[in-house]
C-alpha cells in the first residue's frame, strides 16, 4: 500500500495557506483594517517614547504587511480544496484507524485489511489529483509526483533518510511508533528502521517530559488562577500585607471590628501583588488570588467549566509554537501566565491583566504578542493584543 500519508500533506498545506480547516463563526479572523488600524495606533505612540528600534521596525513591517492584505483580493482557492478534500481526508483517517486495529489472525482478517488498504490507495490517488489540480506549484513539493506510483516504502538505509524529498535524519520526528518527515509528510513505522539509537530514545523522552512540564505547569496556573492551588500561606504573609494595607491608607486601624465585606472592599489584588514585593515575599506571586480571597473573603474565580477547553487549546498553541519555532534560537516557552490570559478572553471569559503576573517591560509585551498573534491567526482564533 502506498505508504505516503496524505493528512500529514494536507496539515503541510494548511501551515502553507495558514487557513483552518472550517472557518469559525464564532470566532472569527480579525479585519485586517481593523488591526491595522490598532498597529499604527501603537506605532504613532511609540514615537514619542524611548522603544527600541527594532520593535519600532517590526511594528512597521507588520503594517506593511496588512496594508497589502487589505488590498489583495482574498484567494479562494484554499477553500475550494477544502471542500473537495475534506471528505477523501475523512474517509482515509476512519480507515486507517480501523488499519491499525489489532485483529485475530485469520483469513477473513487478511482479505479485511487488504481490502482497505485497496480502498486507501484510491483514496490517495485521487486526493493527489485534487493537490495537483488546485496546486500545481506545491504538487512538486517532496517530489510528491513519484509517490503517488510508489507501492509501497523503500527500505531505509542504516542512516535514516526520506526516500521521498532526501531529507536527513535530523527533518524526521516520531508519532504513534511512525516516523514522520518534517519537510514533505512521508511517513513510515519504526519497524521498517532497525537503526534507532538510544540517543534518538533520549530526544523523544525529553521531548515528551518538556510537553508534560509545561501542561502540568498551565494546569497549576489555572489551578492558581482559582485559588485551588494546595498551598499554605504562613500567617506572617497575612500580617506584614494588612501592615502595610494599614500604612497606605487602604485599610481602617479599626478594620477587625468591620465585616470583611466593607474592610477590605477598595483592595485589590494588583495592590497586594505590590505589597508582597514590598515585604519580601515575592515567592508567593502566583497564589495572589488565593491571599486574597483569604483577606478579603471575596469569591475566587471558577472557570472549572472552561478547564477541558484550556487545556485542549494549550496543547494545540504549544504543537503549532513547537512546529514554527523549533529550529529558532528560543528555547523557551512564552509566558504561562499570559498563555492563561489570552486563551481567557478567547472563551469571552472576563478577565483583567492586571489579574495575573505577567510581563512588565514593552519589548517583552510586544515580543509575546507578536508571537501569539501569529498562533492564533493560524489557529483561526480571535487575538487581542497585550497593549
Amino acid at each position: 500500500m502506498n505508504t505516503l500519508d496524505i493528512l500529514s500533506i494536507h496539515n503541510t498545506l494548511v501551515r502553507k495557506f495558514q487557513q483552518i480547516e472550517i472557518p469559525s463563526s464564532s470566532f472569527p479572523t480579525t479585519d485586517p483594517a481593523e488591526e491595522y488600524q490598532k498597529w499604527k495606533e501603537l506605532y504613532d505612540s511609540l514615537q514619542s517614547k524611548h522603544a527600541s528600534k527594532n520593535v519600532v521596525q517590526d511594528i512597521k513591517h507588520k503594517m506593511d504587511t496588512l496594508e497589502k492584505q487589505r488590498q489583495d483580493k482574498p484567494d479562494r482557492t484554499f477553500y475550494f480544496y477544502l471542500l473537495r478534500a475534506i471528505p477523501l481526508l475523512d474517509q482515509y483517517f476512519l480507515l486507517k484507524k480501523s488499519q491499525n486495529k489489532i485483529q485475530f489472525v485469520s483469513s477473513k482478517a487478511e482479505e479485511s485489511q487488504l481490502n482497505v488498504g485497496e480502498k486507501m490507495e484510491d483514496i490517495v490517488r485521487e486526493y493527489m489529483s485534487i493537490v495537483e489540480s488546485y496546486f500545481p506549484q506545491e504538487y512538486t513539493w517532496g517530489q510528491w509526483e513519484e509517490a503517488k506510483e510508489v507501492p509501497t516504502a523503500k527500505p531505509f538505509s542504516n542512516k535514516l533518510k526520506c526516500t521521498l524529498c532526501y531529507s536527513d535524519q535530523e527533518s524526521f520526528f516520531i508519532h504513534d511508533n511512525h516516523f514522520v518527515c518534517e519537510k514533505c509528510g512521508f511517513v513510515a513505522t519504526a519497524a521498517m528502521h532497525s537503526s534507532i539509537s538510544f540517543k534518538d530514545i533520549d530526544r523523544v523522552n525529553i521531548s515528551s517530559k518538556y510537553t508534560y512540564d509545561r501542561r502540568t505547569h498551565f494546569r497549576d496556573c489555572i489551578n492558581q488562577f482559582q485559588g485551588k492551588q494546595n498551598a499554605s500561606i504562613d500567617p506572617k504573609v497575612l500580617e506584614d500585607l494588612i501592615e502595610q494595607l494599614v500604612l497606605h491608607g487602604l485599610l481602617e486601624e479599626n478594620y477587625k471590628e468591620m465585616p470583611k465585606s466593607t474592610a477590605f472592599q477598595n483592595i485589590s489584588k494588583e495592590q497586594i501583588l505590590i505589597f508582597l514585593k514590598e515585604t519580601g515575599h515575592t515567592k508567593h506571586y502566583e497564589d495572589v488570588v488565593l491571599i486574597y480571597h483569604q483577606l478579603t473573603d471575596k469569591p475566587a474565580p471558577d472557570i472549572s467549566h472552561l478547564e477541558n477547553d484550556l487545556l485542549r487549546d494549550f496543547d494545540l498553541l504549544t504543537d503549532l509554537y513547537d512546529k514554527r519555532f523549533k529550529h529558532t534560537e528560543r528555547k523557551n516557552f512564552i509566558n504561562t501566565q499570559y498563555v492563561l490570559f489570552q486563551l481567557l478572553r478567547r472563551h469571552k471569559y472576563p478577565c483583567k491583566k492586571e489579574d495575573f503576573n505577567i510581563l512588565k517591560t514593552i519589548d517583552r509585551k510586544y515580543y509575546h504578542d507578536t508571537i501569539c498573534a501569529d498562533l492564533f491567526m493560524t489557529l483561526g482564533w480571535n487575538f487581542q493584543a497585550l497593549f
